[in-house]
């Protein structure tokens, strides 16, 4: 039997590797949350490379045009007049989360929630404070209130004076999808501690950042994530920005409903 020479299998592994499978068990982010609340609103990567690291996220677009919503492989873009778009491959993101979504486990949720009821429930289902978690809650809503921000321009404010300026929207009776990403205390600075909600509906017509909602029913489903992967931009305002504190309150206050 001939054996294959040594740089033929060096080839063949290298190969095989380079089309290996993605690691399914890692959040994937681009730039850090402490960047974007100093108004750091440009292009980290595009739409097209965030998509190559998951297919279940949430974030924003460049020049903070929208809310981003990502699911089921495809990203949506929540625009301030309340239009709702799939976003485009070239398009840019400042900040963002995604993993590829495995449903680890899930439960039926038959009793109506409203959104204090929904985080308490969801906080007693992690198994540790200490790991990420991803979850999509697919239901309907009797209500869910939701915001987007108009898209800026240079130069760029602080997130909080962007917020400030929110759109707000009140649905009733929608079905939709709400993708949640839990990041443990030891993330901040980096991501929000804590839960963060994005809601798109299956028809598209509703989403954005959540506010509020009371659930009438719903499949709640669990993906686990004990890997982090960050990518920080190497050039631009991020690297020329001074980022050496959290402002706790600064980003409580950019999560209240203005209403």
């Amino acid at each position: 039997m001939k054996r294959m020479p040594l740089l033929v299998i060096c080839l063949c592994l290298a190969a095989t590797m380079a089309h290996a499978a993605p690691d399914r068990d890692v959040l994937y982010q681009v730039s850090t949350l402490d960047a974007l609340l100093a108004g750091v609103f440009d292009r980290a990567v595009n739409v097209g490379e965030l998509l190559g690291h998951g297919d279940t996220g949430l974030g924003c677009f460049e020049a903070v045009d929208g809310e981003m919503v990502v699911l089921d492989g495809k990203a949506w873009q929540v625009k301030s007049d309340g239009t709702i778009h799939q976003a485009t491959r070239g398009m840019g993101t400042p900040f963002a989360a995604v993993t590829y979504f495995d449903r680890d486990r899930e439960i039926k949720l038959d009793q109506p929630l409203d959104f204090t009821a929904l985080k308490a429930l969801l906080d007693a289902q992690l198994p540790t404070r200490n790991l990420f978690m991803v979850i999509r809650l697919d239901g309907e809503f009797e209500t869910i209130k939701t915001r987007s921000v108009p898209r800026q321009s240079k130069p760029y404010p602080r997130l909080l004076e962007v917020s400030m300026k929110q759109a707000e929207f009140e649905h009733q009776a929608s079905k939709g999808t709400v993708v949640g990403v839990f990041c443990p205390y030891f993330a901040a600075g980096a991501n929000l501690p804590g839960w963060h909600f994005h809601y798109l509906s299956d028809q598209r017509d509703a989403g954005g950042h959540v506010l509020d909602l009371r659930l009438t029913r719903g499949t709640l489903a669990f993906d686990t994530t004990p890997r982090f992967s960050l990518n920080l931009p190497e050039s631009g305002p991020y690297t020329e920005t001074k980022l050496d504190q959290t402002d706790k309150q600064e980003t409580e206050r950019i999560e209240k409903d203005r209403k």
